[in-house]
């Protein structure tokens, strides 16, 4: 995982660097050594919490079901379940109680076909029918974990 100051994501932001109130973050999640025709990355949520750990009470959502959050307009995200990296953005916000910021993600590794989550939908839910359908056979084919980053203002 990897903070950018442009959409080009060219400019990497470090932990130590200042970021401003409203400053769009570009954030790219993406993996080595895997091949994209047969295994795809899917960011299912990020969240952002005031304390190192992801399971604090005070979180904020960004992506939600691989969705952006549709109570906040300024996120997106582009390329999910598409191939071995995806990234999303979001304009820089702070916590009342803490100029502390972790974003965490929660990411899985896909096999299927077409891992993609269907944006299109009010409430911006995965393929949940088709995925369901499956049962056990999309347990085994899916693998995840928790990856996080923070800085300090």
């Amino acid at each position: 995982m990897n903070a950018y100051t442009d959409a080009e994501r060219k400019n990497l932001l470090t932990p130590v660097m200042d970021v401003d109130l409203n400053q769009e973050v570009w954030i790219e999640l993406s993996t080595d050594g895997l091949q994209g025709g047969a295994v795809k990355l899917v960011t299912d949520s990020c969240w952002v919490t005031s304390d190192p750990l992801p399971t604090a009470d005070l979180k904020y959502d960004l992506i939600i079901d691989g969705c952006p959050d549709l109570n906040d307009g300024t996120v997106g995200i582009e390329g999910n379940g598409l191939g071995t990296s995806n990234y999303f953005w979001f304009r820089m916000f702070q916590f009342v109680s803490s100029s502390d910021f972790y974003l965490h993600c929660e990411v899985n590794l896909c096999v299927e076909q077409d891992c993609s989550p269907d944006c299109s939908q009010p409430g911006g839910r995965r393929r949940r029918a088709l995925q369901e359908s499956r049962g056990e056979r999309l347990r085994d084919k899916r693998s995840g974990d928790f990856i996080s980053m923070g800085w300090s203002n």
